[in-house]
């Protein structure tokens, strides 16, 4: 069989998905997921693996023995309207590089299996995860089967809707002795720096939190200012002192406001509520910790000094995930032997592998990413890139399974 590109691929897949906007949009369990899923599974048994879909809707592509399975792959979900290589291209990656190893060395010592995860981004049930989630057993069905999405379709319903059951546990792997995971950078520091492969070091730690403030409603134009419980300018007082504090930190500390409302939202009248995501990520547990709560000093003074109250409630709290050194090390090795430029790199986004982690040994391999430009369809990696990042794939994979 003669190799396949993945840039075709992944076009083909992406083309064959979009919805009915034309956007690339693939939400766990719809009908544009389900067609890229399809599509996956075809290629798969083309490239000679034996398939199966689990009852979590994850694809599963497999060569070898049934036990000691070195795994790689990433998700094919999308955030809406995103880009094409955004999670695809680690399984499209991943299904090219185990292929081309079955062709020319055949059968490995262990298992090895690729699988496209079914959810990962959070975007259609307020769950992320969920695909690499079930493979470590960390489900309590019973909470998350009535979250529903924005047509109150619950996630149960869902699942049901293309043919899977799911029950706690049935997902659940205890054979997965590494697990490797490629995948664009969605960052643009190896453009900047002329590399072409990422060995990555780490994924960040991610915490999210909801921050509500609590005033008082009045006429915008009859209360003086003094007299204004304001929860709008308390949230902007407060906004502004977070990310002054996080620029005195400075990198590898992000924090972003992406989420802000205002009640009742009127032009002539003083808001009485006001709420605001703040999300914050650092390479190091402890600095992230610290930084929480020097948030939270933030938001005890400003919310006292201007007489309103707060509630401070936590969504997300990851702590940061390191590779494993022995892999980090085989595709640092694999990156020399192939004469290519990389660098090492922490990631800033989540990914499959720092659940999976839990579990196993893991290591991440990243292309660039064109402008550091990612869940958008500008989306952008050249092909020549995403060829590389497969052979040094397929060279670690070698090193892990044969």
């Amino acid at each position: 069989m003669a190799d396949l590109e993945v840039s075709k691929i992944i076009d083909e897949i992406c083309e064959l998905s979009k919805n009915d906007a034309g956007e690339i949009t693939r939400f766990p369990f719809s009908e544009s997921w389900m067609k890229a899923q399809t599509y996956l599974k075809e290629l798969f048994e083309k490239l000679g693996f034996d398939t199966y879909f689990d009852c979590a809707g994850n694809l599963h592509g497999r060569i070898g023995t049934q036990s000691d399975t070195i795994m790689t792959g990433s998700h094919a979900d999308t955030v809406r309207n995103g880009g094409k290589y955004d999670g695809l291209y680690g399984v499209v990656a991943a299904a090219l590089a185990v292929s081309k190893l079955y062709r020319k060395y055949g059968a490995p010592k262990k298992g090895l299996e690729v699988i496209a995860f079914s959810e990962e981004e959070g975007t259609r049930f307020p769950f992320n995860f969920w695909g690499s989630k079930t493979l470590i057993g960390d489900v309590e069905w019973d909470k998350v089967k009535c979250l529903t999405d924005k047509e109150g379709i619950r996630m149960v319903e869902a699942l049901e809707n293309q043919g899977f059951s799911y029950s706690n546990g049935c997902a659940k792997r205890d054979d997965i002795k590494a697990f490797v995971e490629i995948h664009i950078e969605q960052g643009g520091v190896l453009e900047a720096k002329n590399m072409e492969i990422g060995v990555v070091t780490g994924i960040v730690g991610y915490k999210k939190f909801n921050i509500e403030i609590f005033g008082e409603a009045n006429h915008a134009g009859t209360t003086p200012m003094g007299f204004r419980k304001d929860a709008g300018f308390c949230a902007g007082v407060i906004i502004s002192e977070l990310i002054k504090r996080a620029r005195e930190y400075g990198d590898p500390l992000v924090t972003t406001i992406g989420q802000i409302e205002f009640s009742p939202n009127l032009a002539n009248v003083v808001p009485a509520y006001a709420q605001f995501s703040l999300d914050m990520r650092h390479t190091d547990g402890d600095i992230l910790n610290r930084f929480q709560e020097e948030a939270l000093e933030i938001v005890k003074k400003i919310t006292s000094a201007e007489k309103v109250t707060y509630n401070f409630t936590t969504v997300f709290d990851d702590k940061p995930v390191y590779m494993d050194k022995d892999i980090m090390d085989i595709i640092t090795k694999a990156c020399e032997n192939q004469g290519v430029k990389y660098m090492a790199i922490h990631s800033g986004a989540g990914h499959d592998s720092q659940i999976l982690a839990r579990i196993a040994p893991v290591g991440m391999i990243f292309v660039p990413s064109k402008n550091g430009v990612s869940h958008n369809p500008a989306e952008f990696t050249e092909p020549e890139l995403l060829e590389k990042g497969v052979s040094i794939l397929e060279e670690a994979l070698h090193k892990l399974a044969y």
